[in-house]
């Protein structure tokens, strides 16, 4: 099972102190990857509202967690993270896991730079 968040997907629309990031989680397969969770994190800015096309969102100011559950073999659920801030340049990270059998962890995290 391969769960990949490619942050090179990852797109920050920027706004007078906000920012919208929306990340695709992709389970590229062979098979369904089961209990699926993203975790992203950010210092800097806060996380101010999170959605998910799929799973169940929680989020701090600083972290957010979708539980997604069961991703089929070739499908994706997309997040959007809403965040708010000073002026800078900050970097958040994302991670996805799964209990799954996964055949490349490389491809399990990434990060994405946020200039507001």
């Amino acid at each position: 099972i391969v769960n990949s968040t490619d942050c090179s997907n990852c797109i920050p629309i920027i706004s007078s102190g906000t920012a919208a990031v929306t990340v695709p989680v992709f389970n590229n397969g062979p098979e369904d990857a089961s209990n699926v969770v993203f975790n992203f994190s950010i210092t800097g800015l806060n996380i101010t509202g999170v959605s998910a096309s799929a799973g169940e969102v929680k989020f701090t100011s600083s972290r957010a967690i979708v539980t997604i559950g069961t991703l089929a073999n070739n499908s994706s659920v997309t997040i959007i993270i809403n965040l708010s801030g000073p002026t800078g340049v900050y970097v958040g990270i994302g991670t996805v896991s799964t209990t799954s059998q996964d055949t490349n962890l490389a491809n399990n995290s990434g990060i994405v730079e946020i200039t507001i």
